[in-house]
């Protein structure tokens, strides 16, 4: 896996509506960033949703310019004292399959 591979955090429809029903319960204001457990690259994502739907998926690459971008959800986690616990291929499984 290149240094450089754009990575993310998905996650979980399921945890996203549990995570916004346990803001509702925050007092103020609040800026929350939500993520998965996981820190997953692009080609780690299609190979996952080829794996559930029995195709490979093709990529076509070319040289690498920019790193990708994680978000810290620290504060969320920390904010509603939750952290989603769906792992990717779990949803994947319970989305696609």
């Amino acid at each position: 896996m290149s240094p450089m591979a754009l990575k993310c955090n998905p996650i979980a429809v399921g945890d996203v509506a549990e995570a916004v029903g346990r803001c509702l319960m925050l007092d103020g204001s609040h800026t929350l960033n939500l993520a998965g457990p996981e820190v997953l690259t692009l080609r780690q994502i299609a190979e996952a949703v080829g794996g559930v739907v029995g195709r490979a998926p093709v990529f076509k690459t070319k040289p690498e310019s920019a790193a990708g971008d994680r978000r810290r959800h620290d504060a969320a986690a920390a904010g509603v004292q939750w952290e989603p616990p769906t792992r990717f291929m779990d949803g994947l499984r319970e989305w696609l399959g």
